[in-house]
């Protein structure tokens, strides 16, 4: 059973739950259908020739080559339902223990850490970009330049739960089952 699938060029990429669970490679051109990966995968995400899968326990991200499904690389994450993929890099959250959180950005296919800032207190469920800047989003906003991980700006809301972020044309984010604002320019 198809449980996500994101089209990517002339491929599909998608998830199966179930006895067949894995990751999912499917050739838009030949109906060829390749099982990249056995890991339970709760989302995909895909940047390039890079498959970025957010585990079922939603607790680790792993990066997988688009074509043979080498494993590039495994890191922990904090519980959350949205990474943040764009432009070669991923920003996601990961426990730095039980009161602390940061806010990190890799590179999609090496793995390599560009930046990662302590967030304190912070339950973060979701990291959204937008317009340069990476926002965590959980205990309230954290804004963070996307490049170096500079802080930038924050709004204390209580605390919810929340979904990826959407940018507007009036420069504000929205985000969440209910519609908040936050001016990041």
């Amino acid at each position: 059973r198809q449980e996500e699938t994101i089209r990517h060029g002339a491929s599909v990429i998608g998830i199966r739950r179930g006895s067949e669970e894995g990751v999912y490679r499917g050739d838009l051109v030949t109906g060829e259908v390749t099982r990249i990966s056995r890991a339970p995968t709760a989302r995909v995400f895909v940047d390039g020739d890079t498959v970025l899968g957010l585990a079922s326990s939603l607790e680790e991200v792993t990066a997988l080559d688009l074509r043979t499904g080498e494993v590039l690389w495994e890191a922990p994450c904090a519980k959350q339902r949205f990474p943040c993929v764009s432009n070669g890099r991923v920003s996601y959250s990961e426990s730095a223990g039980t009161e602390r959180t940061r806010v990190c950005t890799r590179q999609s296919r090496s793995g390599d850490t560009l930046w990662a800032t302590e967030v304190v207190p912070a339950r973060i469920s979701s990291v959204a970009l937008h317009e340069g800047f990476v926002i965590a989003i959980g205990d309230g906003l954290r804004a963070y330049n996307a490049v170096n991980g500079t802080f930038v700006d924050r709004a204390d809301q209580p605390r919810f739960c929340a979904g990826p972020g959407v940018s507007t044309p009036f420069g504000h984010l929205l985000w969440g089952m209910h519609t908040h604002m936050f001016e990041v320019s």
